[in-house]
């Protein structure tokens, strides 16, 4: 008996050992502290810990990238909050002088009486015309490829500035300054 005993302890010691063996062996791709491996190492704890340290600093330092970023764009939008209120009070103020006739053409304030334009004084006249074609192209120079600054219709009063060759410089009764062919134009006597 005392050698069936010893067997059967042998056997049994045998099996554990087996048991154990196949628990490790498939235990090993098995997260500790799971159902396939209920045991937990000081230093899994310690590596799970650390890296879930370094994730947090590398996220406070995104935060801290971002808030810093957050900064200057609300300093810029307040530079161009401020830069758009000026621009508007400048669109409110054209309004308002375009509202009362105090600008010209140009979009230039004439604020002092005795001025129309350019916002300088009114040229000296040398006499008065009228438009004597439908529609009467006024020029920023003495020439036919010069930009056109207005345009008039026929009958329209014009002032005569001065003269130089087969051209005049006149201004209209909106204030506009520039230049017209005189053949286009009826002198007034």
């Amino acid at each position: 008996m005392k050698r069936s005993l010893r067997i059967t302890a042998v056997t049994i010691i045998l099996l554990l050992v087996v048991a154990l063996g196949l628990n490790i062996v498939f235990a090993s791709g098995a997260e500790p502290g799971s159902s396939q491996d209920p045991i937990i190492s000081k230093s899994y704890v310690d590596a799970a810990v650390s890296q879930l340290t370094a994730g947090m600093q590398k996220l406070q330092e995104q935060v801290d990238a971002l808030k810093n970023e957050n900064t200057q764009l609300t300093a810029k939008l307040a530079a161009q909050e401020q830069s758009n209120k000026l621009l508007q009070d400048q669109v409110n103020t054209l309004k308002a002088d375009i509202a009362t006739g105090v600008v010209n053409n140009s979009g230039n304030t004439g604020n002092s009486a005795g001025t129309v334009g350019t916002g300088t004084k009114t040229p000296a006249s040398i006499g008065k015309a009228t438009v004597n074609t439908a529609v009467l192209n006024i020029r920023k120079q003495a020439n036919t490829t010069s930009a056109i600054v207005a345009k008039v219709a026929m009958g329209e009063t014009l002032t005569l500035v001065s003269k130089s060759g087969d051209w005049h410089k006149v201004t209209t009764s909106k204030g506009i300054t520039g230049y017209v062919m005189t053949k286009l134009i009826l002198i007034k006597k």
